[in-house]
């Protein structure tokens, strides 16, 4: 099995609770209108004294963290004091921000993330069932996982996904490159059958890994020739093409483009990653040390100020999403953060 990995295959195709947390409630309608998710992870934590409250109920004066989100506070609960079993302590949380094990204690197999859970019913709707989106580069542990254990694509670079979500493809090439797909599938699996048994339990399970991608490989291609030929959407908003690196300097454009996938329709299930880096945001005023260094500020003062100013920025940009969301009508005249459940928060507490 070792010349059948998992990466062979993918190569040759081509193709739940963090702490802290904080979930926003859609609204319950009559007729209610399509749900949608959207799942926020921060690799490098938040400064919980800032961003958990001091009492329990109903919010009062936020922290210095998530004041640029007052106005939504009556929208969204925080929750503190969770964790994975699995999950353990320091950045090994992330790795169970959406899957809720850790992949050390099942052989190295990552288990399916609550997004592709929901991509499997509700992501059948669009012609995307999802989109994984991550903050440039850096750290991660990864947000999006298929039941094979696989990792789902991951766009960092806004522009990219944006010509993966509103750009045609050429029918031809579109089709060509399906019957491609299904007939590499079909001799990958008839070679598969062919393997024979007595394995030991590792390779068993090897096996089962290397079968499962070639299932959902399989039902993704068979979904997009369902899509095959029908027109894509197109955005009023033009291809965001001005955008820095970084988490703070990307954002504003993920933000964007999440909101044109939504109201578009392309998709209703999106992750987006926010790595670690030890990146200086010069573009902040008052920063001058590296994110992932003022995550470790030992309860220095000033580090801690530049650090609050740093996630500060991070929930101005959730604050536009949620902004957009509110303003966007549906068509029972709720809007679209009614009918959205966003999941915003670390696998990573404070880590001072």
């Amino acid at each position: 099995m070792n010349n059948l990995s998992r990466r062979t295959l993918l190569k040759a195709t081509a193709s739940l609770i963090p702490l802290p947390f904080m979930g926003f409630a859609d609204t319950p309608k009559s007729i209610p209108p399509a749900k949608r998710l959207i799942i926020i992870h921060s690799f490098l934590g938040f400064y919980t004294p800032e961003f958990i409250p001091k009492s329990e109920g109903s919010l009062g004066q936020l922290g210095q963290v998530l004041q640029p989100l007052d106005q939504f506070k009556n929208s969204f609960s925080i929750l503190s004091g969770l964790d994975h079993p699995e999950a353990g302590h320091g950045h090994t949380g992330v790795i169970a921000f959406t899957t809720g094990r850790h992949p050390a204690r099942h052989g190295g197999r990552r288990s399916l993330s609550v997004d592709q859970q929901m991509a499997e019913t509700l992501g059948l709707s669009t012609r995307f069932d999802s989109l994984a989106l991550q903050c440039g580069s850096g750290k991660c542990e990864g947000l999006s996982w298929t039941r094979s254990g696989a990792r789902r694509q991951t766009f960092s670079d806004p522009g990219k996904a944006y010509d993966h979500l509103f750009k045609p493809r050429a029918i031809a090439d579109e089709n060509h490159f399906l019957k491609l797909q299904s007939n590499i599938l079909d001799n990958i699996a008839k070679e598969s059958q062919n393997l024979g048994s007595g394995y030991i339990a590792g390779d068993q399970l090897k096996l089962e890994e290397y079968q499962n991608s070639i299932r959902d490989l399989r039902s993704r291609n068979q979904k997009q020739k369902a899509w095959l030929g029908k027109p894509y959407v197109q955005p009023k908003e033009a291809k965001p093409t001005h955008y820095e690196s970084g988490i703070i300097g990307s954002m504003p454009a993920f933000i964007e483009l999440m909101h044109l996938a939504l109201t578009t329709d392309s998709t209703r299930i999106i992750t987006l990653d926010l790595p670690g880096t030890n990146k200086v945001f010069s573009s902040l005023p008052k920063v001058s040390h590296g994110h992932h260094g003022l995550s470790h500020h030992g309860k220095r003062s000033d580090l801690i100020d530049e650090l609050i100013i740093v996630e500060r920025e991070i929930c101005k940009n959730l604050a536009q999403l949620l902004a957009k969301l509110q303003s966007t009508k549906c068509s029972d005249g709720s809007t679209l953060l009614d009918n959205t459940s966003i999941l915003f928060g670390s696998g990573l507490g404070n880590t001072s």
